[in-house]
This record gives structure tokens, C-alpha cells and sequence, in this order.
């Protein structure tokens, strides 16, 4: 359909072929060379991003899963943390008896001060606000039970989208990828999976949104090109990221390294700089200011053939980030 974009030759120089180290790299959208880590980033480039618009919307960045990754994590905000199940968030069903008993008291205790000082106060404030972005994701369970790990969050994402609570970038994890042995099996029956969550979360999606949305992948590294005597490969270093979406121009972006300038260790050269991604759609698709961000210019890719569909309630677009999906996986909750 013209829809679906695949970025060759995705990394950063110098690479690390740590799981962890190029993860950090990833989330914080900072490169080796330009900023090494010698320790956890504090702050990951989405997490920034959410940083420039403020707080006030609970719902504006989300992330389905156990653990808010770095990527999703700014100086002063942070994701909404959905569980898989309702029943890990107090506040997201009525079902039970005890949880409305809680919840109600909850609420009652933090409706007038406290009398413990502003601390009291302030953990009753954030105890309503929990319970308010409890109640407002209710809906995103909603036929997202059963299914594989990666069906299922990408159905509570469309079902979070679809709830029009001004959600604008949403982030799911599919691990699985670091096929040291038996690669061609695995590999064909996760990409299987990814082709079948990709294909219900898209019909899953109301048919407002279908060009106010962007999926795009990423993983912290690519495979060696050559296979190692497990039938599987190792830590490679360029990728392939996938972009997909109703106003994607689909195609072919980037210099495919190819397998014959190999380095010293027999990996492919790296051909765009994975923050050239991040400019991308942050301002081409979340109209934001990509420098202000990344803390430098990073030539954007013309992955868009049209901008955002015209805006309506709740009036944005959303950018639906993927990580570990296309190559390998994190050893880190993705």
C-alpha cells in the first residue's frame, strides 16, 4: 500500500555491543562518540520531548508494559505506566468490591488538606492524580487479553488512542530478538507475530486516526552477517528500523552497508545516524523542536508524503514508538 518505510543501516559510531550500554544509548538519544555514558542517562529523548509541553495531560505519553524505559523518562516528567492486566492498577476497574472501597477512601482522605504539611498534601494530590489516570484508561483492556505479548499491547494501544484522551506517543517492547542460535526459525516466527500485532493494532485503530498515527521501530543493535556454529548470529552493529503509516512515504531510505566493507570483526558499516530518525519524527511528525531535544541538528529523513491529518479532539497526532522489534531485543525491560 505505499505505507511502510524500512531506514538501512540505522546505528551510531563508534558502536557498543552491549545490550546495556547501547540500550542507554538508544533511550537517551545521545551517540559514543559524541556524549559516552559512564553511567544510566537520566533522561531519555522521549522523555524530553514531554519535558517541553508540560505535565498537565496525564495521558499524553504512555507506555504499556512493567517498566518505564529511560526512552520514555524526562527531567521533570514521565510516561503514564500501564500494567498488562487492569488488575495491577488500582482505580482502572470497579469490579471488585475492596478496590471501590480503597479508591473511594482514597479520594475521600484527599479531597480536603491533609494536616500533615505540604507533604502529606502533595502524596494526596499525586495519590487523585493516579486514581484520575487510573479511570481514564479503563477502556484499554477492552478485548486486549488473550493473544501474544506484542498482540496484546499494541490492541491496548489502539484502544488507548481510540479513547481520544490526548495521548501523542505511546511506547510497547517486543523482545525475543537476540538470536544467537536457531535464527531462521525464530526469526521468521517473531517477525510472524510483529506482522500479526502490526496488522490487528491497525485494524483495531478508529478509522479518525488512521493518518494521525506513526509506528516506528527500533533495536539497540543489528546481527554479525555471518553465522556463528549455532545456526543463530551475534551482536551485530547497523540495523534496520521500520516506519509505518498512512502518511508514511514507503520505501527504501538509507545506504544499504551491504556485506563486503566489513570491520575488523565482520559487521557492516553503519549508514545513518539513529538520532537522524528522532529528528525525523519529532519534527516531522510531532511538530516539536528537534535541537531543543537531541541537544544538536541531526538532518531529518523524508519519510512523510503528507503532514498529520487535520486536527480534531482531542487534536494531535500520535507517534507510536516499538522498541526491540526489528532485529534484536534488550536485555533491559524494553
Amino acid at each position: 500500500q505505499g505505507t511502510l518505510a524500512f531506514v538501512r543501516g540505522v546505528g551510531y559510531a563508534p558502536p557498543n555491543l552491549s545490550h546495556f550500554s547501547s540500550v542507554d544509548y538508544w533511550n537517551a538519544g545521545q551517540g559514543a562518540a559524541a556524549s559516552p555514558m559512564q553511567s544510566t542517562p537520566q533522561s531519555g529523548w522521549l522523555g524530553r520531548w514531554t519535558d517541553t509541553r508540560g505535565g498537565a495531560n496525564l495521558f499524553q505519553s504512555a507506555t504499556i508494559g512493567n517498566q518505564v524505559p529511560i526512552m520514555m523518562r524526562g527531567m521533570s516528567t514521565s510516561s503514564l505506566l500501564i500494567p498488562l492486566v487492569p488488575a495491577a492498577l488500582l482505580g482502572a476497574t470497579d469490579a471488585d468490591l475492596n478496590e471501590r472501597w480503597v479508591s473511594s477512601a482514597l479520594r475521600s482522605i484527599a479531597a480536603s488538606p491533609t494536616g500533615t504539611g505540604v507533604l502529606g498534601d502533595t502524596i494526596a494530590r499525586r495519590t487523585v492524580r493516579a486514581l484520575d489516570a487510573a479511570t481514564g484508561v479503563a477502556t484499554v483492556w477492552n478485548n486486549a487479553i488473550t493473544g501474544t505479548p506484542i498482540g496484546r499491547q499494541l490492541l491496548m494501544a489502539a484502544n488507548l488512542i481510540n479513547a481520544g484522551v490526548g495521548t501523542r506517543v505511546v511506547s510497547v517492547g517486543f523482545d525475543g530478538f537476540d538470536t544467537h542460535a536457531s535464527q531462521a526459525v525464530t526469526h521468521q516466527n517473531l517477525l510472524r507475530d510483529l506482522d500479526t500485532a502490526l496488522a490487528g493494532f491497525l485494524q483495531r485503530l478508529d478509522p479518525a486516526y488512521t493518518n494521525r498515527v506513526t509506528i516506528m521501530t527500533f533495536s539497540e543493535f543489528g546481527r554479525r552477517g555471518a553465522a556463528n556454529d549455532s545456526n543463530g548470529t551475534d551482536h551485530g552493529t547497523s540495523s534496520v528500523a521500520m516506519v509505518l503509516g498512512q502518511n508514511v512515504a514507503g520505501g527504501l531510505y538509507g545506504e544499504d552497508p551491504g556485506l563486503v566493507n566489513l570491520d575488523s570483526s565482520g559487521n557492516p558499516g553503519v549508514t545513518v545516524d539513529f538520532r537522524r530518525m528522532y529528528a525525523t519524527m519529532l519534527s516531522g511528525w510531532l511538530a516539536s523542536d528537534a535541537v531543543q531535544v537531541l541537544g544538536a541538528a541531526h538532518e531529518p529523513l523524508p519519510l512523510f508524503g503528507a503532514a498529520p491529518g487535520d486536527v480534531v479532539t482531542p487534536g494531535a497526532p500520535v507517534g507510536l514508538v516499538t522498541s526491540s522489534v526489528v532485529t534484536t531485543s534488550s536485555s533491559s525491560p524494553p
